[in-house]
């Protein structure tokens, strides 16, 4: 018998935005216009690698993680959603997710 590493809904989601802003820092990384929201998506992939490392890592910061990184999530999706580009909303979309997902953690 062998053990199946289980992900909780969390790290999905929190993968998911790091996927999906790197395919927007991919789309948009030369368009002078997008600048802004690049900086922004940036952070966020940072910062959902961090809370991703803390909760695998069971580190004591996950809590300071947590609130940066929703914070952050929270700015991108509202930057995000002033544009009309598909990857845009898709973004926005995963940072909303990663944003409900961190708020059972900490409730």
């Amino acid at each position: 018998m062998s053990l199946i590493p289980l992900k909780s809904d969390y790290c999905v989601a929190l993968e998911q935005c790091v996927n999906d802003g790197q395919q927007l820092i991919t789309a948009f990384k030369e368009n002078p216009e997008m600048v802004k929201c690049v900086a922004l998506t940036k952070d966020c992939i940072e910062f959902c690698v961090e809370c991703l490392h803390a909760f695998e890592s069971a580190s004591f910061e996950r809590g300071e993680m947590i609130h940066s990184c929703k914070d952050s999530c929270i700015t991108c999706s509202e930057e995000c959603d002033k544009y009309d580009f598909e990857i845009c909303r898709k973004f926005a979309y995963s940072c909303r997710r990663c944003v409900e997902e961190l708020n059972l953690v900490l409730a």
